[in-house]
């Protein structure tokens, strides 16, 4: 079960504008080549952040989108197109989607996915710079808001009665996890098993608060470690506005290193 994230937070155009999401083939002379057009991936919308993975387990790899109220999920057809299911799948959602991650926390063979979400935004609200004058508002004058954890509950035969492309369905078990209770500006995610006991993490990066480490506790849940384990606050005790994530060893002692940008 292949699964690839990101953490970055990549901005396309939105959705009444020309500017569409791409996608592009490798060939064998290792240039790319633009196969957007037909593919079904070619759609516009405020993109934030990719995630790659086999949702349904029919050994093709699934694409999510997170973007500005929400994410999109378009399964693999096998054939070089993609469907969106997103709806169908169960992973409607008002929030503004930035990075994602698939993982199976509760290792049951089936890639669960988790979301991480930026602002309450509000259009409506009016900001001043320091003279009274217009002037775009910081996101500090908005509320965070909390991660989301979907759990895959396997995938059945398509709406339509055929086997092709097995359609998966996610439940939102985000609060009896533990990711509800709280919230953050999130724009970053990375999941590794951190403390080695086997189970995969979630480490969220968040925008000039606190950053989240959740650890698995091996029953559906979640407990926040963020601060015990030296990773809620940058070198000088104070948040850092991170954007993005990334996982690897690079001192070579076996054990996950984390980088932040910031």
């Amino acid at each position: 079960m292949m699964a690839v994230s990101t953490s970055c937070c990549c901005k396309t155009g939105g959705a009444n504008a020309n500017a569409t999401h791409r996608l592009y083939r490798q060939e064998p002379d290792g240039r790319f080549r633009d196969v957007s057009a037909g593919s079904g991936l070619n759609v516009a919308g405020h993109g934030m952040g990719v995630a790659i993975g086999d949702v349904n387990n029919d050994g093709w790899p699934d694409v999510l989108i997170t973007q500005f109220r929400g994410v999109r999920l378009f399964l693999n057809n096998g054939n070089g197109t993609f469907t969106d299911v997103t709806t169908e799948a169960g992973l409607d959602s008002p929030l503004w989607g930035t990075s994602a991650c698939f993982v199976d926390y509760d290792r049951d063979g089936w890639l669960d996915l988790v979301v991480v979400n930026y602002l309450d935004y509000d259009a409506s609200v009016r900001c001043a710079d320091a003279a009274g004058r217009p002037a775009y508002c910081h996101p500090s004058d908005f509320r965070g808001t909390v991660a989301k954890l979907y759990r895959n509950r396997g995938a059945g035969k398509k709406q339509d009665g055929t086997a092709r492309a097995p359609l998966p369905r996610f439940e939102d078990v985000t609060l009896a996890a533990g990711l509800g209770r709280i919230p953050g500006p999130g724009l970053g995610v990375v999941c590794a098993d951190f403390n080695g006991d086997g189970w995969p993490d979630i480490f969220i990066t968040n925008d000039d608060k606190p950053n989240h480490l959740w650890i698995n506790q091996h029953n559906g849940t979640f407990k926040e470690e963020a601060l015990v384990r030296g990773v809620a606050y940058g070198a000088e005790g104070t948040p850092q506005g991170n954007m993005g994530v990334a996982l690897g060893d690079v001192d070579g002692d076996g054990l996950f290193d984390v980088l932040s940008r910031t």
